[in-house]
C-alpha cells in the first residue's frame, strides 16, 4: 500500500484526484496519508527549544519580587525576543506533529499491529517532552 516517495506534491495530486474522481473515499484518503505519514517517521523528531540567552537565565532564576522588578523593556531586548519567538515556533511545531500524530493513528486499521506500534511508539516520544 506505502511505498517511500521522492515527489509528494505528485502523489498528493494522484490521491486529491482519486478522491474528486471517486476512486476512493475520504476514509480511505485519510488512511492513505496515515500511511504516508508514517514513511516519514525518520526524519520526525520533537525540536528541542533553543539555548536561552544569559540574561533570560538569570530572570529565570529570580524569585517572584524580583521578576516584578523587571522592566517590560526586558522583553523587547532582542536576544530575549528571539529566544521567545523561537521557543514559542517550536513549542507549536511539536505540539502540532504530536496532534497530527494521534489523528492519523485513528486511521490505522486495528488490525495493524506494526502501523500502530510504530505510531504508539511516535507518540510517547513526542508526550515525553516538556512544552510548556
Amino acid at each position: 500500500m506505502t511505498q517511500i516517495l521522492e515527489q509528494p506534491g505528485e502523489k498528493m495530486k494522484k490521491l486529491s484526484a482519486q478522491y474528486a474522481g471517486k476512486e476512493i473515499t475520504m476514509d480511505e484518503l485519510d488512511m492513505e496519508c496515515a500511511y504516508w505519514y508514517l514513511e516519514c517517521f525518520s526524519e520526525i523528531h520533537p525540536k528541542p527549544y533553543p539555548t536561552p540567552p544569559d540574561r533570560y537565565r538569570n530572570y529565570s532564576s529570580m524569585d517572584a519580587y524580583e521578576k516584578k522588578e523587571v522592566p517590560n523593556s526586558f522583553w523587547l531586548m532582542a536576544d530575549v525576543k528571539e529566544y521567545l519567538d523561537q521557543k514559542f515556533m517550536i513549542k507549536n511545531e511539536n505540539r502540532t506533529i504530536l496532534k497530527n500524530l494521534k489523528k492519523f493513528l485513528l486511521q490505522i486499521p486495528e488490525s495493524d499491529f506494526v502501523a500502530r506500534s510504530k505510531y504508539n511508539e511516535k507518540i510517547r516520544e513526542f508526550e515525553g517532552k516538556d512544552f510548556s
